[in-house]
């Protein structure tokens, strides 16, 4: 795993560039120095010694590396050879000494001119934070308040600003944001960011490749046959990998095959965070229940290691946050068990919940607050006259919202509660806040089978024998050689069905099913989002907006054409 921050200010290449200088500085005073060796040598004719020092001369004035009282030492040594050939050794020697100083006041400079650098850097953002914090209370000029705290210094600034995180301040906020660059985790912390609500700007699998976890007992001690369960694991994600290139070579497109790797397969991303929420993830990748699974506590730990370098004013909030006990949530553990769950939930129901019982007139009356500027009486007043007054006024307005990508859309929010496999989880996240889920306690018997697989008879066998045999060697490790819940994370494969509840505005949710008309590759997102528009098709309050929904994505035409059974009946 390598976790590092990708600076602004690019120092690798700052440092390579201020070694070049030094360099050509060095080299350019090494060779002045061989000259001036020569000079003694051949300084037996004033003919041969007069042109060989007007060269150097001429050379230490047109070269930049050399200092002007170098050269003025040197117009000095002719004149002096011209009068005393006998002090020509000692001139030469003193100069000759002098330079090797430069040379390492140079070497000096170097170094503390990248360490000055780096502190004013992270000065200016500490300042930065500080000023906008206090511009919020205060009436003065932004510049005269960054003044003031940039004449404080950092070990200073950097303690006001732990005081005021300490005191639970919430509106210190830091512009700048903080990118990483990670490489070789699991999908597995990809997956925990984006829950997490992380930005994750970019990220790419490696083919083939997968993290392979230490085994635990119950206690968090090292079983003592680790390396033989490694062993087993390696050759068991080896065989899945394998079953992945059969069935994408075998007509399966590559999204539908990943359904049978592990959410253990390496990946590199790069995402960005501002320093409060680079906190709180330290924190609960560090401190909470995140922090018994090995490869987020130790991704957690490079991230702290980073902090303490270049932001360090959050670092004692980290040190002195308590986390509440898992111990704290025990005393349900034991009775929930022993709950039978007789009927097995089905996969495709979709569970909406609303913020508000009329979805189109909440949007509807947002529209005129906001243009008019109205307050909510107001604008429910002057949007009852219009539908009087205007012929169809609803639909053609919600249709201009809706096309105008206005934000209006976010005024609304649907909580839906659905199952979904990890692998359009992943997809999800770009346009849902999905809440923390704790995938470690999935069941392993519970999987997507995409369409393409189920009707190929062949490959359906080789299908749901891989998730077999995954979930049998689950059990082993677990029930025969004890290993810990928090290890067994690993075995959840790409095609395992996550509950879930996920939070879309009226906006994301549009995008969402319209983005899902276009993407011809992933099935069960499509099935989804179908799903999802033929509930909302069935709320009263929301007529306009799933109409117009429909309008844009075709998808309620063909519910409506295939005539699907009902799911679910919302209350």
């Amino acid at each position: 795993m390598r976790v590092q921050l990708v600076e602004k200010l690019d120092y690798d290449k700052l440092e390579k560039r201020i070694d070049k200088y030094i360099e050509d500085a060095i080299n350019s005073n090494r060779q002045f120095i061989k000259s001036l060796d020569q000079l003694v040598i051949v300084g037996l004719s004033e003919d041969s010694m007069n042109e060989m020092v007007f060269n150097i001369v001429k050379t230490s004035e047109e070269d930049t590396y050399i200092s002007r009282k170098i050269t003025k030492f040197i117009k000095e040594l002719l004149y002096s050879f011209r009068n005393s050939k006998e002090n020509l050794g000692e001139k030469v020697n003193s100069l000759k000494k002098q330079i090797q100083e430069d040379n390492a006041r140079l070497i000096a400079l170097r170094n503390s001119t990248i360490k000055d650098i780096k502190e004013i850097e992270l000065s200016q953002r500490t300042n930065i934070g500080l000023s906008l914090y206090k511009f919020q209370m205060n009436a003065k000029n932004i510049e005269d308040i960054v003044s003031e705290f940039s004449a404080n210094g950092l070990e200073t600034n950097t303690k006001i600003v732990e005081h005021i995180l300490k005191d639970g301040e919430k509106t210190l906020v830091f512009p700048d944001n903080y990118v990483f660059e990670v490489s070789g985790v699991s999908n597995l912390v990809k997956n925990v960011l984006q829950q997490e609500k992380v930005g994750v700007i970019s990220s790419n699998n490696i083919q083939g490749s997968f993290y392979i976890p230490n085994f635990h007992d119950k206690d968090g001690k090292l079983l003592p046959n680790n390396d033989e369960l490694k062993e087993q694991y390696v050759k068991h994600v080896d065989a899945l990998n394998n079953r992945f290139l059969y069935l994408s070579t075998n007509g399966i497109s590559i999204n539908d095959a990943k359904n049978i790797l592990p959410c253990g397969s390496l990946t590199n991303l790069v995402f960005s965070v501002d320093a409060m929420e680079l906190k709180d993830l330290i924190i609960k990748l560090i401190k909470t229940k995140y922090a018994s699974i090995q490869e987020l506590y130790v991704f957690g730990k490079r991230l702290y290691e980073i902090a303490k370098e270049k932001v360090p004013f959050i670092i004692a909030e980290i040190d002195n946050f308590v986390p509440t006990l898992d111990e704290d949530f025990v005393f349900m553990d034991e009775m929930v068990e022993q709950i039978e769950d007789k009927d097995k939930d089905d996969e495709d129901i979709v569970d909406i919940k609303l913020s508000t019982n009329n979805i189109d007139d909440t949007i509807l009356i947002s529209s005129i607050m906001n243009r008019y500027q109205y307050s909510y009486k107001k604008a429910k007043e002057v949007y009852n006259e219009l539908v009087v007054t205007i012929p169809n006024f609803k639909k053609k307005l919600m249709k201009a919202i809706i096309s105008s990508n206005d934000v209006e859309l976010e005024t609304v929010m649907f909580n839906i509660n659905a199952s979904i496999s990890l692998n359009a989880l992943d997809k999800l996240s770009a346009y849902a806040d999905i809440l923390p889920c704790d995938i470690s306690s999935s069941d392993l018997t519970s999987f997507k089978t995409p369409s393409s697989i189920m009707c190929g008879e062949r490959l359906s066998k080789e299908y749901d024998n891989a998730f077999k045999c995954n979930t049998e060697l689950c059990n082993m490790f677990e029930q025969k050689y004890g290993v810990r819940k928090e290890d067994l994370v690993y075995f959840v494969m790409n095609g395992n069905m996550i509950n879930t509840l996920m939070h879309f505005n009226g906006k994301s949710l549009r995008d969402f099913v319209i983005s899902c008309e276009k993407n011809n590759t992933d099935l069960e997102l499509k099935k989804f989002a179908k799903n999802i528009c033929y509930e909302l098709n069935r709320l009263e309050g929301a007529v306009l907006y799933s109409a117009t929904l429909e309008s844009q994505s075709g998808y309620l035409r063909q519910i409506e054409d295939e005539e699907p059974q009902r799911l679910l009946e919302l209350k």
